[in-house]
């Protein structure tokens, strides 16, 4: 998964957010992510593979849960509050969780605020992948 900041600007998507960033990435303290796209390994650039596909949105629902996974840990699960979707180019969505975020997320971060995996040189373009949303239900 990657994520994004300014999901709903008129333009292509946001910019991709590869460290940590308040109302971008899950943040302690915040309650709102945005996410550029899910599949990992496969470059957000690509237009045949921008964006988060319709069916994982569609399960995105209020009274949900998502959780956050990276290298064998998990998250506590959060409650959706409210998902919102940017359909202009891709699919690119923004959750807000019930309450905020608490300390655990910090999970996808590396000591730098660096989100997920490093780069693998050669391949990836550049983007920082590992990091996964479970959706569960109540």
């Amino acid at each position: 998964m990657l994520f994004t900041s300014g999901y709903n600007l008129d333009t292509s998507g946001g910019t991709l957010t590869q460290t940590k960033t308040e109302n971008c990435t899950p943040v302690t303290n915040y309650s709102k992510i945005q996410i550029k796209r899910s599949n990992k390994a496969n470059d957000p650039d690509d237009d045949n593979n921008l964006g988060v596909p319709n069916n994982l949105v569609n399960e995105l629902i209020p009274g949900r849960f998502i959780r956050f996974d990276f290298n064998g840990k998990e998250s506590q699960p959060y409650e959706i509050k409210s998902v919102g979707v940017n359909r202009e180019d891709s699919t690119e969505i923004e959750i807000i969780i019930k309450d905020s975020f608490n300390d655990d997320v910090n999970i996808i971060y590396d000591r730098d605020g660096n989100v997920g995996n490093p780069p693998i040189p050669g391949h990836s373009h550049g983007y920082r992948f590992g990091v996964r949303i479970s959706i569960l239900e109540k």
